[in-house]
């Protein structure tokens, strides 16, 4: 539905089911629920629109310039998230076994086809599963992740953080989607419970006791 005045300024209405989302390797179904749109002088601004997936919901809003000679279309989009993690691997299949869930903001801006997102997710009773040489499991608990993607990388800020082992770590650092989704972290860690790390890992019942604060950088792949 759209209404356009003779100035050419309008506004509508639009509804959109089927649709398939495809970002690198993920691979996921959606539909756009109702909101509002108005067009002014080649600006597309978007209201109330809730994008619905098989993994949670997306409310969206923002605004759109279109395309002219020569140039490509640009926007500032924000959206924000409810995300069940056990479900993610029905979109991207690569991902390690996931639990929790997951609210995040996101903000996109660029233009084409090309964005850069700025993020912030606060994630709730998050658990990864990994089965390397043998199954561990990290509880993670409720980490706090604020940072950004641009050309094919995550990147962490140093704000982000996680309460692990009875202790705070800060995390800094990068996530490669490429093929392995090769990763480097720095971590500042305060009063880590050498047992508590251990229960968290699939080490049940360990009889040392430690602490530990410090710093560590790290990497390794996750595929």
């Amino acid at each position: 539905e759209f209404r356009q005045d003779h100035e050419g300024t309008g506004h509508g209405r639009l509804d959109v089911g089927g649709i398939e989302l495809l970002f690198g390797a993920v691979r996921e179904q959606a539909s756009l629920g109702s909101g509002t749109f108005t067009l002014d002088k080649g600006v597309v601004s978007l209201e109330g629109y809730e994008l619905t997936m098989n993994t949670g919901r997306v409310g969206l809003g923002g605004m759109v310039v279109l395309p002219r000679l020569g140039e490509p279309f640009s926007y500032s989009l924000s959206a924000e998230a409810g995300i069940d993690l056990a479900r993610l691997r029905e979109a991207w299949a690569r991902l390690p076994e996931l639990e929790g869930v997951v609210d995040a903001r996101v903000q996109a801006t660029g233009k084409g086809f090309d964005p850069r997102l700025s993020f912030s997710v606060q994630a709730r009773d998050a658990r990864v599963h990994v089965v390397k040489r043998r199954p561990l499991t990290f509880e993670l608990g409720e980490p706090s992740l604020i940072g950004y993607y641009e050309s094919g990388e995550v990147i962490l800020a140093k704000e982000s953080s996680v309460a692990w082992g009875g202790g705070q770590i800060r995390v800094g650092g990068r996530l490669s989607l490429s093929e392995q989704m090769p990763w480097q972290a720095d971590l500042d860690f305060r009063d880590l419970h050498l047992e508590q790390v251990l229960d968290s890992v699939s080490v049940k019942g360990a009889w040392i006791a430690m602490s530990a604060t410090g710093t560590a950088q790290v990497s390794g792949t996750l595929l």
